[in-house]
């Protein structure tokens, strides 16, 4: 919605009638209201605004991410509006919680020199949030490997925080098995349903993280385009499937390796077999 052209044409609105327009029309704005709340993290200024069709969360503000290597090639997008969540007890013995976002203007970084590997890095003032990519052993999938925040305790958010380390890391290693967002490579991720992942830390028992995903797609692995490759569609249950989208895969490869094993080891015993009995007639 362009707010600045969506005025009513004419000059005969009454003083009443422009003070509501002008209340109505702030009341609109997502960066008078990120500026006003730092509370409304949904709602602020982005480099782009995502409105699918099939989405009912078109108020969501998602920023795009983008990393691009030799001869500017995009080979990382990321669109998501970020929100993070981390619980933490304090010195005094009480439960605190700091709410924060990805901002627009991180400082994107990365590697994307291996075919089957690849990092996209953001950072903001005391803050580090890490996405590492990898592909499935064929190289027809790829998938998240790990989500890592690494926090700045100094930061105004974590005053009187229970912990002696000034840098702290949060990572999903512990939480989740290696496939997060499995894909075929060409296409992009995308879930427009809120995806919470959590990351923690066993060595920091008091504090716990929460990403919240929202109007997300990503996509590393770009060979061509510059762009988004077809959208590969997460469970309309969201989240809660998001753990067991690679059970199938998981299975198959399982399956798979079995059957290399009974057919590998019934050879074998064949070999031995038809020599034993060939040695046995000789004799």
């Amino acid at each position: 919605m362009d707010l600045h052209n969506n005025t009513v044409k004419g000059s005969s609105l009454s003083l009443f009638q422009k003070e509501r327009q002008l209340q109505d029309e702030n009341h609109l704005d997502p960066v008078k209201n990120a500026a006003d709340n730092e509370t409304q993290r949904s709602v602020r200024k982005s480099a782009a605004i995502y409105k699918p069709e099939t989405t009912t969360m078109n108020n969501i503000v998602a920023s795009l991410f983008r990393l691009t290597q030799e001869e500017d090639n995009t080979c990382i997008l990321l669109r998501v509006d970020a929100v993070i969540e981390v619980k933490f007890q304090t010195k005094l013995g009480s439960n605190d919680q700091a709410d924060l976002y990805v901002p627009d203007d991180a400082e994107v970084s990365g590697d994307c020199s291996n075919e089957d590997e690849a990092k996209l890095i953001l950072k903001w003032k005391n803050f580090q949030f890490t996405w590492e990519f990898s592909k499935t052993l064929g190289g027809e999938r790829w998938y998240v490997k790990k989500l890592e925040l690494i926090i700045n305790t100094v930061d105004k958010h974590f005053e009187h925080i229970k912990t002696d380390d000034k840098i702290v890391t949060l990572s999903t290693t512990q939480n989740y098995g290696t496939l997060l967002f499995m894909t075929p490579v060409g296409q992009s991720y995308s879930c427009q349903k809120e995806i919470s992942v959590v990351v923690s830390n066993v060595n920091q028992p008091t504090m716990k993280g929460y990403v919240l995903l929202r109007a997300f797609t990503v996509q590393p692995f770009i060979f061509k385009n510059d762009e988004f490759g077809p959208a590969y569609q997460c469970s309309p249950i969201g989240a809660r499937a998001m753990r067991t989208e690679t059970v199938p895969f998981i299975f198959g490869i399982t399956l798979a390796a079995v059957a290399v094993l009974t057919v590998g080891g019934y050879a074998v015993f064949r070999h031995f077999k038809i020599k034993k009995v060939q040695y046995d007639t000789m004799e």
